[in-house]
């Protein structure tokens, strides 16, 4: 079985972003997409 890998993102006004994704890695991703778009992992 292959999971599908999709994620979706909510970004508010005020700066804080919420994403939704498939992985199971969830830690890595938040770390990178957090490095990408410049902004703190909490």
């Amino acid at each position: 079985y292959i999971e599908p890998h999709s994620a979706t993102a909510w970004w508010t006004p005020q700066g804080k972003i919420t994403i939704w994704g498939s992985s199971q890695g969830h830690f890595p991703v938040r770390d990178l997409t957090a490095s990408v778009l410049g902004v703190d992992e909490s």
